[in-house]
């Protein structure tokens, strides 16, 4: 059964707090229960002041929470509704 996204890895520069094998399963309440539930989670920050990650790390659920500085590009806010 698909129960989220499995990490496997991260950009040096970025600063929060995934690490690989951590499991998504939640974005901002959305369940990720099929691959495409990611484009509605995705598209559901786009007027969020911020995105909540649920999450799985070494067998424990946990949840992180992202402040998104500013308002998106109205372009890309455009594209993703």
């Amino acid at each position: 059964r698909f129960v989220g996204w499995r990490i496997l890895g991260l950009p040096e520069d970025w600063t929060i707090d995934l690490k690989p094998g951590d499991v998504v399963s939640t974005v901002n309440g959305f369940a990720l229960e099929k691959p495409d539930d990611v484009w509605n989670a995705w598209s559901a920050t786009a007027s969020s002041p911020d995105i909540k990650i649920g999450l799985e790390r070494a067998g424990k659920k946990q949840e992180l929470v992202l402040r998104i500085d500013g308002a998106p590009d109205p372009k890309i806010a455009d594209a993703l509704r």
